[in-house]
């Protein structure tokens, strides 16, 4: 008969008020991303070549940030059920113990999800075309960008900030050695 398995219900509820942290810090990475992105709307300008990119990017941009979202509510919420389970098997040894001593871990906090947010539009009015583009425009055919150079070196370092930070949870939370259950307990039953 294989040994029993024995589990730490504070070490597991660490664990997973830990994965909880690591959500609810990507939560903020994505309230970051979304306030410098509002600096930087009709950054992509309201000529046809603006509009064509600018169209494009918002609809890749807002299916990013749902997928960013689902990440971090996704974490919250597997985080939440870790802390449940050592809930759970805290309330079981607790009720187990015949001295009377109740050893049971409190109720964890659920985890508010973090409502869809949207992103703004790229496309807008941006840059002018400079003065007398006007009475040049029509001999060379050529369009004025409209584009706005910094806003969209703003938007490429939030987006660049955001896809950091969000690398860097992901290492630091499949690289800490994860011991709720007690080591050496996992054994092959001997035949």
């Amino acid at each position: 008969m294989a040994p029993p398995l024995v589990v730490d219900p504070a070490a597991l509820d660490k664990a997973g008020s830990e994965v909880v942290t690591a959500g609810e810090g990507l939560g903020s990475v994505i309230s970051t991303l979304i306030a410098t992105l509002s600096g930087c709307s009709g950054m992509a300008g309201d000529d046809p070549a603006g509009i064509e990119v600018g169209h494009t990017y918002d609809n890749s941009a807002a299916k990013l940030v749902q997928a960013m979202l689902a990440t971090r509510n996704g974490l919250c919420g597997v985080g939440f059920g870790v802390r449940m389970s050592a809930l759970n098997y805290s309330l079981a040894e607790a009720h187990s113990n015949v001295s009377g001593h109740d050893g049971a871990l409190s109720t964890p906090a659920v985890p508010g999800p973090m409502s869809s947010v949207s992103v703004p539009s790229s496309v807008g009015s941006g840059i002018g075309a400079p003065a007398g583009w006007g009475w040049v425009a029509p001999y060379i055919g050529m369009i004025w960008p409209t584009a706005d150079s910094g806003k969209l070196r703003a938007a490429a370092a939030a987006w660049t900030a955001a896809g950091t930070q969000f690398g860097l949870a992901e290492i630091m939370g499949t690289g800490a050695r994860w011991e709720p259950f007690a080591p050496n307990r996992f054994q092959k039953a001997q035949p």
